[in-house]
């Protein structure tokens, strides 16, 4: 929802999305209007997208080539931005610093899959949504930045059948790469590890835990 609060805003625009993103918010529309979709405040009038692609698409803005790009990481219908002339990753919620926000734990063997294959583009600088603002400031994230979110799925995973799963701090799972540098402690995630720890947990309880080999 926050991401589409107010769009009404860009009425008189395309809006462009991929279509999952599309499908979700038509499928919802009403609850989301009335605000009981992921609770008040309703967001009304909702503008739907009238432009989506499916997988990649292209756009232009003189002679800036933008990538579109739909990524199931952090949720099936996300989508990235890459600018291949500067090599420039606009992340958007894929990646963020100091933890991703879980949000779809039955695919988080896919998002793995998928963050290892982002690490196969030729990148100069990542840009998230969330992140520390003296290092986009300076120019961004390299790819370990896609190297802790890794580190930080598969510890979860792996240690989901512990015993004192959902009393395991935040910084035991990040000591190395924070140690590194690849990502920085910012005390308000520790509520978003505490929700993931929740969802794994919830998730996994009664199932074998997936391989990432």
């Amino acid at each position: 929802m926050d991401h589409i609060a107010g769009n009404e805003v860009y009425k008189d625009c395309n809006i462009i999305s991929n279509t999952l993103t599309r499908e979700l918010l038509l499928k919802n529309k009403p609850e989301i209007e009335i605000g009981c979709y992921e609770g008040s405040p309703g967001i009304k009038p909702l503008f739907l997208p009238n432009i989506t692609f499916d997988n990649r698409t292209n756009l232009y803005l003189d002679d800036l080539q933008l990538e579109l790009r739909n990524i199931n990481i952090h949720s099936k219908d996300g989508t990235i931005i890459y600018i291949p002339n500067d090599k420039i990753l606009l992340a958007g919620d894929t990646l963020e610093d100091s933890i991703t926000y879980i949000d779809e734990p039955e695919n988080l063997v896919e998002h793995v899959k998928n963050l290892q294959k982002l690490k196969q583009l030729s990148l100069t600088s990542i840009l998230p949504n969330h992140g520390d603002p003296v290092v986009i400031e300076d120019g961004g994230y390299d790819k370990t930045l896609i190297d802790a979110t890794i580190n930080y799925i598969v510890r979860m995973v792996s240690q989901a059948h512990d015993k004192d799963f959902l009393m395991s701090p935040m910084k035991s799972y990040l000591r190395e790469d924070l140690e590194q540098g690849w990502v920085h402690y910012y005390e308000p995630y520790e509520q978003v590890h505490n929700e993931n720890l929740i969802k794994v947990h919830d998730y996994f309880k009664n199932k074998q835990l997936p391989s990432f080999s």
